[in-house]
């Protein structure tokens, strides 16, 4: 959870900030929130600071999950770690949350029949199974990953203690399988001004809201050959 003050009013949410670009630029906290883009100068930040890298420490650390990203993709992990932002959006942390969980009970057996609601936990407690090495085909969407990469391997990997790598190009394709239980049509970036994914009251609401953000996300990331960072 974060917060931000805009002329001294403290706003608090679920917030995650999603963004396509270098993990360079997190590391060294070169980047804006699209709140600090929409409100210059006006923005406090609550919760964890940025990062404070220097240059050469975020080149070793890039360094270091290239060499892993390679070992577990059993090819070249390349990828940009310079440019400009491709993608930058305000996300939800109750969306991701509920599109976990939503991507945790399909062919889950305890699952089966049984209509999906936001708050009950027996979809948690499918997502905690995946969790356990469970058997799932959505292992890139029901682990968060703080970083996603351009490039195509089976599993999230362990970066440290604080960080999971992920695959944005397995995030995307996992997102495609999966919406063909949602039935969406276009995602976050071909919304036309005034346009939803649904009404706020239906109960897949934030299910449709996450994937609609996250897809959007991940095909730009594989596009501008990019990643994907979570800042919240």
């Amino acid at each position: 959870m974060h917060g931000i003050t805009v002329k001294k009013r403290i706003i608090r949410s679920m917030g995650l900030d999603i963004h396509v670009m270098p993990i360079t630029r997190v590391l060294t906290g070169e980047f804006q929130s699209p709140l600090e883009k929409s409100f210059p100068g006006m923005i406090t930040r609550l919760g964890a600071p940025k990062s404070r890298l220097s240059a050469k420490q975020a080149r070793e650390v890039i360094l270091g999950i290239r060499r892993k990203v390679a070992a577990l993709a059993g090819n070249p992990a390349e990828w940009l770690e310079s440019g400009e932002t491709a993608f930058s959006e305000q996300y939800d942390g109750q969306a991701h949350d509920a599109l976990q969980k939503f991507a945790a009970r399909q062919g889950d057996p305890e699952a089966a029949g049984r209509p999906f609601e936001r708050d009950d936990p027996r979809d948690q407690e499918c997502l905690v199974r995946t969790w356990r090495g469970g058997a799932t085909r959505f292992p890139h969407l029901t682990r968060f990953c703080q970083w996603y990469v351009p490039v195509d391997f089976d599993r999230p990997l362990d970066f440290d203690e604080r960080s999971d790598v992920g695959s944005s190009v397995a995030l995307l394709r996992e997102l495609d399988v999966l919406n063909a239980s949602l039935g969406l049509k276009k995602d976050w970036k071909d919304l036309s001004s005034g346009e939803t994914v649904g009404g706020f009251e239906e109960p897949l609401y934030y299910v449709r809201f996450g994937w609609s953000i996250l897809h959007a996300a991940a095909r730009t990331s594989v596009a501008a050959r990019m990643p994907i960072v979570f800042d919240g």
